[in-house]
Parts: structure tokens; C-alpha cells; sequence
């Protein structure tokens, strides 16, 4: 069982604690139940996904951290017509649902089997990360933790969300990794050929050079290998403490969790590749000048768009 309170941010009472938890658990019952344009399930669909839980299951068991599959009734694919309408656009290949513990995907999106299976596998690491959630009459029930993704809505009602994007190539990372090291069990099992794999264009590849500035920096940092700071990142998804991400800290600065919670936020895409570029430049930069003007600029850069967002009605997590 789950270490630590689902719901944060203040005090709650025993009996509203206990029916906000039972919201949750009823939720994730009813996400079973078939929705809106949802497409049955072909043979090869329930191939994957029992795979996809396989290699999870099995990742997660190297890094010490227990894994529920998810049912295949709690996965539903969609039309992209389906999926926007449900989940407001048709770009994403996948979402993984925290308030009612299920998957939806974008069948559109797919055009191979190396792409079904990283979707699956990247959805289904977000879905058994570590969750937490804040309640209120003036909110509902919001998610405060996904993985490493962090809001406060007690603190900033407008309901930002920090460290997205290093969420999500932290998610992104693994699922590739974990194709990586079973290529051939996947062309064996499934036919995917090694080709595909080794060519996949995986999702937020956009943040491919920050990442690996930082995994080798805090590398070399903490004098260990790549690997190692890997694995460390991918353990800190599930960890009831963020405390992986304090070596981030300890080798580019105090204030560079705070330009790194920047990164891939804003849901405008002009807005969103500006920040992250300074972004990128501030982890680049080894000039302590620069990096402190970086950050000044980031953070302007940051909040000017992101008020101009809420402006327009752009609410919402990315």
C-alpha cells in the first residue's frame, strides 16, 4: 500500500479525508466501464499493453519499488476525434489519468509498434508514480504531485504546474531505455524490428540536450556514472521525498530548480520554446553572471506569458 496522505496542502478533517479518499477509489472503479468512442480492443492492443505492464513491472522491480498492473479495461483507445473531445486536443499520444487511475490513448497518433508500446509504457510510469492531491470547495480535488510534477494551488490558486517537462523526459527517458534493453525480446515477441527502435523518434526529444546537460553534470558532481544518475532520477518518480532532485541543486545552483520548474509549462508552443530555451542556456552557461541574469529573464519570460495565458482562458495542466 501507498506510503504517506493522498491529499495535502492543509489540514483536513477525518471525515472529509476519508470521503475525498473515497471519491478517488470510486472513481478508479467507474474508469473501467467503456467510454465515449472508445475503439475494442484488437488482439495486438492486448498484447502490448500485457507487455507494456511486463517491462514496467520488471523495470521498476530492478530500481525496488512494487508495480500494480493496470487492467486493460482501465486503458482505452480513442479516435483522435474521440480524444480531443474528451481530453480538449488531438496532439498527445497519450494521457494517464490521476483521478480515476486510467489511460487514454491517442490511436491517431500511432504508426508503429515501437510507438504503441512507448506510449503505453511512458503513460503507464506516470500513472504509477507518486500522486498527490489537494481538495478544497473552492477547487475540488486537484493534483498536487505527479511523478515530479508539482502544483500548489493553496499557494497559487491559478493552478500552475512546475518541473513539466523535466517530468516528462525523466518518463520519456525510461520507457525509451526500457525498449532499448529488450529489443530483442520485443522483435521475438511482438515483431517490432530492432530498426524501429534504434531509429524511434521518442516524445519530448525537445529537451534531450537540458536533460543530458544535467544528468552529466550531477554526474560528475557526485563523482558516479551516468547510469547511476539515471537510475537515480527514474527511482525519484515513485520516492515519497524529491530528494533526487537536491543533486540538481547541488551542482548548478540554488536558484536552478526554480529555472528548471519552468520548463515545458506554458501551453502556448511560441511562449513554451522560448522560456525553454533559456532554460536550456542557463544549464549550459558555467558564467555565475550570466546564469544569474538567465535566471532573472526566465522567470519574466515565465510569468509575463504565463499571465497573458490565464488572460486568454488557458487554464488547465499541461
Amino acid at each position: 500500500m501507498e506510503k504517506g496522505p493522498k491529499f495535502i496542502g492543509r489540514a483536513y478533517g477525518e471525515e472529509e479525508l476519508a470521503q475525498a479518499e473515497k471519491s478517488l477509489e470510486r472513481w478508479a472503479k467507474e474508469s473501467a466501464a467503456p467510454v465515449e468512442g472508445e475503439e475494442e480492443k484488437t488482439e495486438e492492443d492486448h498484447a502490448y499493453i500485457d507487455k507494456a505492464n511486463d517491462l514496467l513491472r520488471r523495470r521498476l522491480a530492478n530500481l525496488g519499488i512494487p508495480y500494480t498492473p493496470i487492467p486493460s479495461e482501465k486503458i482505452h483507445m480513442l479516435s483522435a476525434e474521440a480524444y480531443e473531445k474528451r481530453l480538449g486536443n488531438s496532439v498527445d499520444h497519450g494521457f494517464a489519468s490521476a483521478f480515476d487511475d486510467a489511460i487514454f490513448v491517442n490511436k491517431n497518433k500511432h504508426h508503429g509498434g515501437a510507438d504503441l508500446l512507448d506510449t503505453l509504457i511512458h503513460e503507464m510510469t506516470h500513472r504509477a508514480s507518486k500522486h498527490r492531491f489537494f481538495g478544497s470547495e473552492e477547487h475540488g480535488t486537484v493534483p498536487a504531485r505527479i511523478g515530479y510534477q508539482l502544483a500548489s494551488p493553496w499557494k497559487e490558486p491559478e493552478g500552475r504546474a512546475a518541473l513539466t517537462g523535466f517530468n516528462e523526459i525523466v518518463t520519456e527517458y525510461m520507457a525509451v531505455r526500457i525498449l532499448e534493453a529488450t529489443k530483442e525480446e520485443l522483435e521475438q515477441e511482438l515483431g517490432i524490428a530492432n530498426k524501429d527502435i534504434e531509429g524511434f523518434q521518442y516524445g519530448y526529444a525537445q529537451y534531450n540536450d537540458v536533460f543530458s546537460k544535467i544528468v552529466r553534470g550531477v554526474a560528475a558532481t557526485k563523482g558516479i556514472s551516468v547510469r547511476e544518475v539515471m537510475d537515480d532520477f527514474e527511482r525519484g518518480q515513485f520516492a515519497e521525498s524529491l530528494f533526487s532532485l537536491k543533486a540538481i541543486e547541488a551542482t548548478f545552483g540554488k536558484s536552478s530548480l526554480r529555472v528548471l520548474a519552468c520548463l515545458g509549462v506554458l501551453r502556448d508552443s511560441a511562449e513554451r520554446e522560448k522560456v525553454d530555451v533559456l532554460v536550456e542556456r542557463y544549464f549550459s552557461s558555467d558564467n555565475q553572471d550570466e546564469k544569474v541574469n538567465l535566471q532573472k529573464e526566465v522567470r519574466s519570460s515565465f510569468e509575463e506569458a504565463w499571465h497573458t495565458q490565464m488572460a486568454q482562458g488557458e487554464e488547465g495542466n499541461s
